[in-house]
């Protein structure tokens, strides 16, 4: 097995530095063949330094940049379409869901999944947090809650949470998805489980620890509100269009 764990970053500053080595440091210990791919979307010159400078500490260490910033979503599919791993990680460059999760999810693949998912709903999940975030978290479940209602009802997807910033697939699995997905921001989920189940893809759901220490964004997700919108849009257009059938995989990636 051959790893690939990607991170898409932006502005992640000097605190990438300590990520970067917890991911090396973590599978090294466990004697993992892998690459950390991560994809700097645009950043600042902090965050580049910073991955300049581990790149000349850890040989396993790949960086991808966009320029300019194009989007979490954009990131994931050109690591997809890009990673060396007949195993791919993805996950939030804070690492809220830790590393542990990682060899759950793998021998969940052994044993037949093809796509493995986060849930921070599932009953054997654990959410840590400050209580001044608790407010800031409970209005984000009641706002996540509602959204994943309307996505599995118009979507047909069955699952408990799109959103969570964890999932595992197999190599073939990453290339077919990054030869159909289109989306760039915030309903890339959507569209990447939309796109698995209707190849066919055995998805599979798992519990996760998520340590939240994050910022706390309400208005901002308020105001993005409208562009989540547009995306599930274009991701219904695009499934009426026959976008997501099954097919053969052919990757048709462009670098801009």
């Amino acid at each position: 097995m051959y790893l690939s764990i990607v991170l898409p970053v932006y502005n992640s500053g000097v605190r990438l530095a300590d990520v970067v080595a917890r991911v090396v440091s973590h599978c090294r210990a466990h004697s993992t063949l892998f690459e950390l791919l991560v994809v700097d979307d645009g950043s600042d010159e902090e965050t580049r330094a910073t991955l300049a400078t581990a790149q000349r500490e850890h040989r396993e260490l790949r960086v991808l940049r966009n320029a300019p910033n194009r989007g979490k979503g954009y990131s994931i599919r050109r690591a997809y379409a890009e990673c060396a791993g007949t195993h791919v990680v993805f996950t939030d460059a804070e690492l809220p869901y830790g590393l542990d999760s990682i060899e759950a999810a793998l021998a969940t693949i052994d044993r037949g999944a093809d796509l493995v998912i986060g849930s921070r709903v599932l009953p054997d999940s654990i959410v840590r947090m400050s209580p001044e975030h608790f407010p800031y978290i409970f209005a984000r479940h009641l706002l996540g809650r509602t959204m994943l209602r309307a996505v599995n009802l118009i979507f047909g997807l069955a699952v408990s949470d799109t959103q969570c910033g964890f999932k595992v697939c197999r190599q073939p699995v990453a290339r077919y998805l990054a030869s159909r997905l289109t989306i760039d921001r915030f309903a890339f989920d959507v569209e990447l489980i939309l796109a698995a189940k209707k190849a066919g893809y055995r998805i599979v759901e798992m519990p996760v620890q998520l340590n939240y220490t994050g910022d706390m964004t309400t208005v901002r997700v308020l105001r993005d509100a409208p562009v989540v919108l547009r995306d599930l849009f274009r991701i219904k257009l695009a499934d009426w269009r026959g976008r997501y059938e099954p097919g053969e995989a052919v990757v048709q990636y462009h670098v801009e």
